[in-house]
């Protein structure tokens, strides 16, 4: 477990006091640093796994958890957050449906706000809004995301928030998937969420795309 410094208060009760699960990890390495140093939040510091985050939220006493951890461990920690009156900010993809709505349920008996945030980037967040403008002309849709080969989830969170909310957008009018006469290799389609096919491409060296 590493944290910034061993006091819990903020020298400025306006600031947010914030805490990082997975803070060694790929976003993390980056994002530590740079809530260190934004105005307005106050770094408590940051937690891996093995670490015993019950004793970290009770010592470090954080107003919001953001984690950027992995998928088999991210529900846990937002719901152990909450347990804590920590407001969860994850950013970690891979939960599902059933789960979100576990944490939400457990956001709102607690009182709390949170987010699940497929993706932070604006690009992305614009790409799926616009999308969602053209959802109501187009009779089917498919989504192709790329990624690096070690990618823990397929497909990307971003992938399924932006299929949910085009089948959302249609309503009762469900997209219609083009369905091929032969296929001669199973999964050659790919996924498929409400209407909507979703392709999941990992390979070395690529960089986020949808």
């Amino acid at each position: 477990m590493a944290v910034v410094r061993p006091d819990v208060s903020s020298a400025n009760p306006a600031e947010i006091r914030v805490a990082l699960a997975g803070f060694q990890g790929k976003v993390g390495r980056d994002l530590a640093p740079a809530l260190a140093a934004e105005p307005g939040f106050d770094y408590v510091g940051g937690i891996e796994a093995g670490d015993d985050l019950d004793a970290f939220l009770t010592q470090r006493r954080p107003q919001a958890l953001v984690d950027f951890t992995h998928p088999g461990s991210v529900l846990r920690n937002a719901l152990i957050a909450v347990a804590h009156r920590v407001a969860p900010v994850v950013g970690t993809t891979g939960l599902g449906t059933a789960e979100v709505e576990e944490l939400e349920a457990a956001c709102e008996r607690a009182g709390l706000g949170g987010i699940v945030a497929p993706n932070f980037a604006v690009g992305a967040v614009l790409m799926t809004y616009l999308a969602e403008l053209a959802a109501p002309f187009f009779d089917g849709v498919e989504i192709i995301e790329m990624h690096h080969q070690a990618k823990a989830d397929a497909p990307s969170g971003t992938a399924l928030a932006t299929a949910r909310r085009l089948a959302a957008r249609r309503g009762t009018r469900r997209f219609e998937p083009a369905r091929a006469e032969k296929m001669t290799l199973e999964g050659v389609r790919g996924g498929e969420e409400e209407g909507v096919t979703v392709h999941s491409v990992r390979l070395p060296g690529l960089v986020a795309d949808q």
